[in-house]
């Protein structure tokens, strides 16, 4: 990678942070009038499209345990969908 390519790598990184701080602010003010939830950015994986049951650890052991209500919550937090939604999309995982 070149000086140029390293200054450019850079600055998209910069603007994924800016654009990330955005998105937590605006999904903050959503919450706060009860429209929806932020879903985790922390989880680069879940970001890219990957399976939230394959990835996250926390939700293999609460679906191992069958914990149907506390699946459905950490996969709401993970992705931002509402509990009902994940609390079907847990059901029907565990089958």
């Amino acid at each position: 990678m070149n000086e140029q390519e390293k200054q450019e790598f850079e600055a998209l990184q910069c603007e994924v942070k800016r654009l990330r701080i955005w998105i937590e602010t605006i999904y903050k003010y959503a919450g706060n009038l009860g429209i929806g939830k932020m879903p985790g950015l922390s989880n680069d994986a879940i970001l890219k499209g990957a399976d939230p049951f394959a990835v996250d650890m926390q939700l293999q052991q609460l679906v191992q345990r069958g914990d149907v209500n506390a699946a459905a919550d950490r996969l709401s937090e993970l992705t931002g969908v509402d509990f009902g939604d994940a609390k079907a999309a847990v059901k029907k995982y565990m089958g």
